[in-house]
């Protein structure tokens, strides 16, 4: 629920929506007057506008803002999507380089208490983007690694504890 959610972002946690979150309720209908819908709107301080499905050879990118908090950098190509979204309130990282979307938000970032709410306005064609994203939520979280190396493409780790014991899968 919105309101489980706020209290979980309040203290701390952390949110991140992409383009098509909040756009249907639970029994699938739209929610009228821009997105995201359901209060989610207010967490992610953006209003979503309308959403472009994208030719395959889009000429859409996603530009990183000079000096942003994640450390995002250069000029990242979109695939498929793409939204027309407004800042309201949130902070933005990075924004869009054409068309009519030409500086409009790409991704934000909303303070609620002590959590945050990124929201991502697209998808990114290549995995740089998601890579520096990752890594930038990653270092602004402190989020420790469950093992310090860095793991061959496909290859994931996880950590089970319980019962006073770790295990490493």
């Amino acid at each position: 629920s919105l309101g489980a959610m706020r209290r979980l972002l309040t203290p701390g946690g952390t949110l991140v929506l992409t383009y098509l979150s909040g756009i249907v309720n639970e029994t699938n209908i739209v929610f009228r007057g821009g997105w995201p819908g359901d209060g989610l709107r207010a967490l992610a301080g953006v209003w979503a506008e309308e959403i472009d499905s994208l030719g395959e050879k889009p000429p859409q990118r996603i530009l990183a803002s000079p000096g942003n908090p994640l450390g995002l950098d250069g000029a990242h190509p979109v695939r498929e999507y793409c939204e027309r979204v407004h800042a309201e309130g949130a902070t933005v990282l990075a924004t869009f380089e054409s068309d009519f979307y030409a500086g409009m938000p790409a991704l934000t970032e909303n303070r609620v208490g002590a959590g945050r709410v990124y929201y991502l306005a697209a998808r990114p064609a290549e995995d740089a983007f998601l890579d520096g994203l990752t890594r930038g939520l990653v270092r602004a979280l402190a989020l420790q690694r469950n093992l310090e190396i860095e793991l061959p493409e496909g290859v994931t780790l996880q950590r089970r504890a319980g019962g006073g014991r770790s295990f490493l899968f």
